[in-house]
């Protein structure tokens, strides 16, 4: 495609081949497969989008990963991009369309916002980004991606809890379920997706049998019956002061129950 995707890999060979496995995924699966895609331009992101409903996709996520280099681009720039990209994937499919979204805005809340008001679908809280180190031996840049951890969890807790109460729509969390208690805590900050990579690369995908037992062990132990008796237990309540009141006075207690900084 002219100025599209992946601009230096023939589409033959990475492409229509993951077209091909999306098309035997969902002739198969037995549930809804949702598509994942990330572009380099609006036609590219437009053209595959297609492509995707076309094999099969129940639904599309739009992978915004963007690194804003350029010192000369503003942040308001960076985000009126990534909507108008949602309007045009919109305007040429008729499956619903979500966006997995950086945490790196200014007003993360504000973003979510707009892109629900554009049309979106859902939110998927966060795209993780894989950042090369330095290696010292040779002196190069090292590639050295790492699976998640439960701890990397906090972040998208944290913006889900803001947000699900407050946004009429649905919400994912990506980055460091790798349990099923994580799936409660993501649950309980208000989402209605847990999304799990690492913990299954690690011990496969019959650890899934092992999440939902757990999960199954902490409702039995509470006496829950159903998902829906707790899910949002935990997300902000009141008006968004009474949220960030409640962020600083948590900032004050991790710091004086952490013996390093509490002395």
């Amino acid at each position: 495609v002219n100025g599209g995707f992946f601009p230096a890999v023939p589409q033959a060979t990475v492409l229509d081949g993951r077209l091909s496995v999306l098309r035997r995924a969902a002739e198969r699966a037995g549930v809804p497969v949702i598509a994942s895609l990330n572009g380099c331009t609006q036609a590219g992101w437009v053209h595959f989008a297609r492509k995707l409903e076309q094999a099969g996709a129940a639904a599309i996520e739009l992978n915004f990963w963007h690194i804003a280099a350029d010192p000369d681009e503003t942040g308001t720039e960076v985000e009126e991009r990534f909507i108008a990209i949602l309007r045009a994937v919109k305007a040429e499919v008729s499956i619903p369309v979500s966006i997995k979204l950086p945490p790196f805005f200014s007003a993360p809340g504000n973003m979510a916002k707009r892109l629900v008001e554009a049309g979106a679908a859902g939110l998927v809280l966060f795209n993780r980004f894989y950042e090369p180190g330095l290696d010292l031996h040779p002196v190069a840049p090292e590639a050295d991606a790492q699976l998640s951890t439960s701890y990397e969890l906090r972040l998208p807790l944290i913006w889900t809890g803001l947000l699900s109460r407050r946004l009429q729509t649905s919400f994912a969390v990506s980055g460091g379920v790798n349990s099923g208690e994580d799936v409660v805590r993501c649950l309980l900050a208000g989402a209605d997706v847990a999304m799990v990579t690492s913990a299954l690369l690690r011990h496969g995908s019959g650890f899934l049998s092992t999440m939902l037992a757990e999960m199954q062990a902490w409702m039995e132990a509470r006496s829950v019956e159903s998902v829906a008796a707790f899910k949002g237990q935990l997300a902000a309540h009141g008006t968004a002061q009474a949220a960030e009141t409640f962020l600083r006075d948590q900032y004050r207690r991790i710091l004086s129950s952490t013996p390093a900084f509490g002395q």
